[in-house]
């Protein structure tokens, strides 16, 4: 049973609260509830044995996160911690003040494509900003997307988007309740409709469109049975892929460009040259350093890309001792930020179209 326990809840004093603008004190300053504590099952049967070291893991139940034992465990914490935070006196009037200091007019920064700036704007109290564009000589705002409208509680939120090179398309990422999980939806900016396609299992990744699709990276589905014990959400994350999404296409389709099953722990992601002639991937193993690989795009008389094979990538970058980011690309050079052998960055450049890639430091800091 749970057990009962009296606790001061809160001593604040009157200087926080007037650094907050809040008029109204508390009363009193402090305030003592009960409080219920939730009573934590111990299964005494779960031991390990590790090298003959016997170790109890009581709460392993826990860790089975579909569970309807887990779930009502959740349950009354959350109801226990609600009903603490509901009784402090002067919640309401940090919560007003806080409002108060939030609720001012937010805008991003514009995206030209083509005659059009694309920008978000946050109104003041909206849970999530809209994405709105306009023409750039001027006229009224249209929404293009109002992630408020994704879930009934507003709780899912936009997240990376990029433009078609034609302008035509969107593709987007929708983030559900703060998941690292994306959902990656395309919509016709013409009508302003999205497609049926979505993409699923997309994580750490970015969209860097070719042709009529995009380059994206996402994580296999995960397998899993009645025993398993947790959810797709909750499993560990290996074996991240580098795929080309084509529109009209389902993602069951998607030609997959990259991976390392013998590195499962690698991370990929994708660049193309605002040119569309060059693909750069790098893959990571950690938080710094990166290897760098590119290929050229080539397309059909339709403009449809002839998508790279594993084949078709160079690896000019072989180590992860330094950090590479891609600048972007011209007349066949490849142009890279790092801070290899330059701990205040330099700029340097590959001449990607010969047959050996030669490297040229182009600009670094002055001494």
């Amino acid at each position: 049973m749970p057990t009962r326990s009296s606790r001061p809840l809160l001593a604040l004093g009157l200087g926080a609260l007037a650094a907050l603008g809040c008029r109204q004190n508390p009363s009193p300053a402090t305030v003592e509830l009960p409080l219920e504590y939730v009573e934590t099952y111990r299964d005494t049967t779960v031991v390990d044995d590790y090298f003959g070291e016997l170790v109890r893991d009581p709460y392993r139940w826990l860790e089975d996160d579909r569970s309807a034992q887990t779930a009502e465990w959740v349950a009354a914490q959350n109801r226990l911690t609600g009903a603490y935070l509901e009784a402090i006196p002067f919640r309401g009037a940090i919560h007003a003040r806080l409002e108060s200091l939030y609720d001012y007019e937010r805008y991003g920064v514009p995206t030209p494509v083509g005659d059009t700036l694309y920008y978000t704007r946050n109104d003041g109290l909206q849970p999530q900003p809209l994405l709105l564009r306009q023409s750039v000589g001027g006229g009224e705002p249209e929404v293009v997307l109002d992630p408020n409208q994704f879930s009934p509680d507003a709780t899912a939120a936009l997240s990376q988007y990029a433009f078609s090179e034609n302008g035509r398309y969107l593709a987007y990422q929708v983030s559900d309740a703060g998941s690292d999980w994306r959902r990656v939806r395309v919509r016709d900016l013409q009508t302003l409709t999205d497609s049926d396609e979505e993409l699923a299992w997309v994580k750490f990744s970015g969209l860097a469109w070719a042709g009529p699709g995009f380059f994206y990276s996402r994580y296999p589905e995960p397998e899993l049975s009645d025993e398993a014990g947790a959810s797709e959400l909750s499993q560990s994350n290996a074996g991240h892929q580098l795929y080309y999404h084509r529109l009209g296409t389902p993602q069951s389709a998607d030609r997959l460009i990259r991976e390392f099953p013998e590195e499962p722990q690698r991370n990929l992601s994708a660049a193309v040259s605002d040119d569309g002639r060059w693909l750069v991937v790098s893959s990571t193993r950690g938080t710094s350093g990166n290897d760098v690989a590119y290929a050229r795009l080539d397309y059909d008389g339709l403009g449809n890309l002839l998508v790279p094979t594993e084949a078709d990538l160079r690896t000019v970058v072989k180590t992860f001792a330094d950090d590479y980011s891609f600048l972007g690309a011209r007349e066949g050079s490849l142009y890279f930020w790092t801070n290899e052998e330059a701990p205040r960055g330099q700029v340097v450049a590959y001449d990607a179209g010969g047959d050996k890639p030669r490297r040229r430091k182009m600009m670094s800091p002055p001494d």
